[in-house]
């Protein structure tokens, strides 16, 4: 990740979750592994959903979702992809802390993007009602 991109999301981009500072490590893709199951049929399944709107790996943790990912994204057809990567937690639910490591994610690729929105998440309170409430998101 660049500095420039630390320095839009904010000033003290770090290892402390707090509202205003995001976690590094949830917007970079994992380093590769070194050993790992090669799986062809599922590369080839990512493949064939590239013309769809989206693709929905789901699995149990430590079933291999993010080898599969690295694995595809090193075939001729990943190599033509820009991926933006972002691993969230139950920690990520309320809607600033999301929204802004999704702009996070985004701005691996895109460093202006979402600039202006960042800065305005942080500087509108929440309303009480609205943080009590569980919000449910939906990205296509």
């Amino acid at each position: 990740m660049s500095e420039q991109l630390v320095v839009s999301l904010s000033a003290s981009m770090s290892n402390d979750p707090s509202p205003h500072n995001l976690l590094r490590t949830k917007v970079q893709i994992p380093p590769a592994r070194v050993r790992l199951v090669s799986r062809p049929r599922l590369t080839t399944r990512i493949d064939e959903g590239l013309h769809s709107k989206l693709i929905l790996i789901s699995a149990t943790a430590g079933s291999g979702k993010t080898t599969l990912l690295e694995e595809w994204h090193q075939t001729a057809a990943g190599r033509r992809w820009t991926l933006a990567w972002l691993s969230l937690d139950a920690g990520d639910s309320d809607w600033p802390r999301f929204w802004s490591y999704l702009i996070a994610a985004l701005q691996t690729v895109t460093p202006d993007l979402g600039a202006s929105v960042m800065l305005s998440l942080h500087s509108i309170p929440l309303p009480e009602f609205a943080a009590a409430r569980p919000v449910a998101f939906l990205l296509l």
